[in-house]
């Protein structure tokens, strides 16, 4: 189940991690969004913060992109793809997205059909 939305800290610009990123490359800013790029495909997908190789346009990543990300610790390499470092700690996990799904269906069917009704 993909995520509607993603989180980013509103502090997030002004990251050393990004300001390192940004001014240590001329493709710094570029790769500093595939980086947000990378986390809304993640979230879109529901893959808990992986991508492999064949959703890296996705992403839109350069090669020099992608080692960048990489050197500078935002993309972990993972065989066949990439892991955005930290994913779960900053987003809500697929199982989690799930169950607030399902029960968000369950309070809704409640609201429109009462309790007790037999649908559930």
């Amino acid at each position: 189940m993909p995520l509607p939305w993603v989180r980013l800290d509103a502090a997030m610009p002004d990251s050393p991690k990004i300001l390192h990123l940004i001014d240590g490359h001329k493709e710094g800013m570029a790769a500093a969004f595939a980086w947000v790029s990378s986390i809304c495909y993640c979230g879109k997908v529901g893959t808990d913060g992986f991508f492999s190789r064949s959703a890296l346009a996705r992403t839109h990543a350069k090669p020099i992109h992608t080692r960048l990300l990489a050197e500078y610790g935002f993309w972990t390499p993972d065989g066949g793809g990439w892991n955005v470092h930290d994913y779960l700690d900053h987003q809500q996990s697929t199982a989690d997205t799930q169950r607030r799904s399902e029960k968000a269906r369950e309070r809704a069917e409640i609201r429109w059909h009462g309790p007790g009704n037999g649908r559930l």
